[in-house]
Protein backbone atom coordinates (compact mmCIF):
# COMPACT_ATOMS: atom_id res chain seq x y z
CA UNK A 1 0.00 0.00 0.00
CA UNK A 2 1.38 3.27 -0.36
CA UNK A 3 1.24 6.61 1.18
CA UNK A 4 -1.33 8.17 -0.91
CA UNK A 5 -3.93 5.07 -0.37
CA UNK A 6 -2.75 4.69 3.03
CA UNK A 7 -4.07 8.27 3.86
CA UNK A 8 -7.10 7.76 2.09
CA UNK A 9 -7.93 4.79 3.81
CA UNK A 10 -7.34 6.47 7.28
CA UNK A 11 -9.32 9.41 6.41
CA UNK A 12 -12.48 7.74 5.52
CA UNK A 13 -12.22 4.99 8.24
CA UNK A 14 -11.95 8.29 10.37
CA UNK A 15 -14.61 10.09 8.62
CA UNK A 16 -16.93 7.23 9.32
CA UNK A 17 -16.19 6.59 12.92
CA UNK A 18 -16.21 10.65 14.13
CA UNK A 19 -12.52 10.31 14.35
CA UNK A 20 -10.70 13.83 13.48
CA UNK A 21 -7.55 12.17 12.33
CA UNK A 22 -4.86 12.94 10.67
CA UNK A 23 -3.52 10.72 7.89
CA UNK A 24 0.02 9.17 8.73
CA UNK A 25 1.15 8.83 12.41
CA UNK A 26 2.61 11.37 14.60
CA UNK A 27 5.77 10.21 15.09
CA UNK A 28 7.93 7.49 13.47
CA UNK A 29 7.69 4.41 15.09
CA UNK A 30 9.85 1.06 14.50
CA UNK A 31 7.25 -1.63 14.37
CA UNK A 32 7.14 -4.70 15.63
CA UNK A 33 5.76 -7.85 14.31
CA UNK A 34 4.34 -10.41 16.25
CA UNK A 35 2.49 -13.30 15.61
CA UNK A 36 -0.61 -15.29 17.26
CA UNK A 37 -2.02 -18.49 16.15
CA UNK A 38 -2.24 -18.29 12.35
CA UNK A 39 -2.58 -14.45 12.15
CA UNK A 40 0.71 -12.00 12.37
CA UNK A 41 0.66 -8.13 12.96
CA UNK A 42 2.41 -5.48 13.61
CA UNK A 43 2.30 -3.63 16.70
CA UNK A 44 4.25 0.06 17.66
CA UNK A 45 5.45 -1.30 20.80
CA UNK A 46 6.58 -4.24 22.84
CA UNK A 47 3.74 -3.79 25.45
CA UNK A 48 0.92 -4.25 23.29
CA UNK A 49 -0.80 -7.77 23.52
CA UNK A 50 -1.41 -10.23 20.53
CA UNK A 51 -3.67 -13.20 21.45
CA UNK A 52 -4.63 -15.32 18.22
CA UNK A 53 -5.71 -18.44 16.63
CA UNK A 54 -7.36 -19.83 13.63
CA UNK A 55 -10.55 -17.98 12.98
CA UNK A 56 -8.86 -14.42 15.05
CA UNK A 57 -6.63 -12.19 16.33
CA UNK A 58 -7.16 -9.45 19.40
CA UNK A 59 -4.37 -6.86 19.71
CA UNK A 60 -4.57 -4.18 22.83
CA UNK A 61 -2.48 -1.45 23.56
CA UNK A 62 0.04 -2.15 27.11
CA UNK A 63 -3.14 -0.07 29.03
CA UNK A 64 -5.74 -1.95 27.05
CA UNK A 65 -7.85 0.89 26.22
CA UNK A 66 -7.30 0.44 22.25
CA UNK A 67 -7.42 -2.34 20.64
CA UNK A 68 -7.87 -3.55 16.83
CA UNK A 69 -9.61 -7.29 16.35
CA UNK A 70 -10.28 -9.59 12.99
CA UNK A 71 -12.15 -12.82 12.45
CA UNK A 72 -13.62 -14.79 10.60
CA UNK A 73 -15.91 -17.49 10.19
CA UNK A 74 -18.42 -19.39 8.02
CA UNK A 75 -21.75 -19.64 8.12
CA UNK A 76 -24.72 -21.94 6.94
CA UNK A 77 -26.86 -19.16 5.65
CA UNK A 78 -26.60 -15.99 3.85
CA UNK A 79 -26.15 -12.59 6.22
CA UNK A 80 -26.06 -9.09 6.07
CA UNK A 81 -23.13 -6.65 6.59
CA UNK A 82 -26.24 -5.16 9.12
CA UNK A 83 -26.91 -8.08 10.71
CA UNK A 84 -23.52 -9.04 11.46
CA UNK A 85 -22.39 -5.38 12.48
CA UNK A 86 -25.44 -5.52 15.04
CA UNK A 87 -24.38 -9.26 16.07
CA UNK A 88 -21.22 -7.86 16.88
CA UNK A 89 -22.16 -5.08 19.31
CA UNK A 90 -24.55 -7.74 21.12
CA UNK A 91 -22.05 -10.29 21.60
CA UNK A 92 -19.66 -7.58 23.09
CA UNK A 93 -22.86 -6.61 25.76
CA UNK A 94 -23.07 -10.39 26.77
CA UNK A 95 -19.59 -10.31 27.61
CA UNK A 96 -19.63 -7.40 29.32
CA UNK A 97 -16.84 -5.33 27.27
CA UNK A 98 -18.89 -2.81 25.66
CA UNK A 99 -21.93 -1.79 27.06
CA UNK A 100 -24.48 1.24 25.53
CA UNK A 101 -23.21 0.44 22.15
CA UNK A 102 -25.34 1.85 19.70
CA UNK A 103 -24.29 2.27 15.48
CA UNK A 104 -23.61 6.17 15.09
CA UNK A 105 -23.01 5.79 10.86
CA UNK A 106 -22.68 3.59 8.08
CA UNK A 107 -20.30 3.75 4.86
CA UNK A 108 -21.42 2.74 1.39
CA UNK A 109 -21.88 -0.78 0.46
CA UNK A 110 -19.50 -2.19 -1.98
CA UNK A 111 -19.23 -5.62 -3.64
CA UNK A 112 -15.49 -6.07 -4.67
CA UNK A 113 -16.66 -9.73 -6.54
CA UNK A 114 -19.62 -11.50 -7.19
CA UNK A 115 -21.63 -12.72 -3.61
CA UNK A 116 -19.03 -10.45 -1.61
CA UNK A 117 -20.28 -7.60 0.21
CA UNK A 118 -18.14 -4.70 2.06
CA UNK A 119 -19.09 -2.38 4.53
CA UNK A 120 -18.09 -0.01 7.28
CA UNK A 121 -20.13 0.81 10.41
CA UNK A 122 -19.32 3.50 12.99
CA UNK A 123 -20.17 2.98 16.56
CA UNK A 124 -19.97 4.43 20.22
CA UNK A 125 -20.52 2.77 23.89
CA UNK A 126 -18.82 2.01 27.07
CA UNK A 127 -15.68 0.33 26.83
CA UNK A 128 -15.40 -1.71 30.12
CA UNK A 129 -11.86 -2.70 31.06
CA UNK A 130 -9.55 -3.34 33.80
CA UNK A 131 -8.83 -0.03 34.91
CA UNK A 132 -12.88 0.99 34.85
CA UNK A 133 -15.26 1.93 32.02
CA UNK A 134 -15.00 5.05 29.39
CA UNK A 135 -16.83 6.16 26.54
CA UNK A 136 -15.18 4.61 23.44
CA UNK A 137 -15.61 5.33 19.47
CA UNK A 138 -14.89 3.04 16.62
CA UNK A 139 -15.54 0.85 13.52
CA UNK A 140 -15.92 -1.92 11.77
CA UNK A 141 -15.30 -3.22 8.71
CA UNK A 142 -17.96 -6.28 8.14
CA UNK A 143 -17.14 -8.58 4.70
CA UNK A 144 -19.86 -11.18 3.98
CA UNK A 145 -19.70 -13.81 1.55
CA UNK A 146 -22.47 -15.35 0.31
CA UNK A 147 -21.65 -17.49 -2.68
CA UNK A 148 -23.09 -20.30 -3.67
CA UNK A 149 -20.10 -22.93 -1.84
CA UNK A 150 -18.64 -20.35 0.74
CA UNK A 151 -20.55 -18.52 2.75
CA UNK A 152 -19.33 -16.68 6.37
CA UNK A 153 -18.20 -13.23 7.31
CA UNK A 154 -15.57 -11.62 8.18
CA UNK A 155 -15.09 -8.08 10.22
CA UNK A 156 -12.53 -6.07 11.38
CA UNK A 157 -12.99 -4.22 14.62
CA UNK A 158 -11.42 -1.10 15.99
CA UNK A 159 -11.75 0.84 19.45
CA UNK A 160 -10.52 3.94 20.97
CA UNK A 161 -11.56 5.77 23.59
CA UNK A 162 -13.17 9.36 22.75
CA UNK A 163 -10.28 11.42 24.18
CA UNK A 164 -7.55 9.46 21.88
CA UNK A 165 -9.48 8.37 19.01
CA UNK A 166 -9.02 11.25 16.59
CA UNK A 167 -4.70 11.36 17.90
CA UNK A 168 -4.47 7.99 17.59
CA UNK A 169 -6.98 6.77 14.15
CA UNK A 170 -3.65 6.38 12.10
CA UNK A 171 -2.06 4.54 13.86
CA UNK A 172 -4.92 1.71 14.73
CA UNK A 173 -5.58 2.21 10.90
CA UNK A 174 -2.22 1.22 10.26
CA UNK A 175 -2.20 -1.58 12.44
CA UNK A 176 -5.70 -2.90 11.03
CA UNK A 177 -4.69 -2.84 7.79
CA UNK A 178 -1.32 -4.97 8.12
CA UNK A 179 -2.97 -7.77 9.58
CA UNK A 180 -2.30 -10.87 7.83
CA UNK A 181 -2.93 -14.70 7.55
CA UNK A 182 -0.54 -17.34 7.17
CA UNK A 183 1.36 -14.24 5.60
CA UNK A 184 -1.82 -13.40 3.06
CA UNK A 185 -3.92 -10.39 3.47
CA UNK A 186 -7.49 -12.11 5.08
Amino acid sequence: MNARSFAIRVAAASAIAGFAASTAPAEAVTWIHKTAGAFSCYVPAAGWQVVGNNNGIDISSPTGDEGVSFAQTAWPAAVTTQAVATQMLNLSARDGSLTNASITGRGAASQPAGGVTMQRFAFKGTHHWVNGTEPVVGYMLVTVFNRALTRGYSISLVTAPTAKASADAAMLEFIRGHITFYGKAP
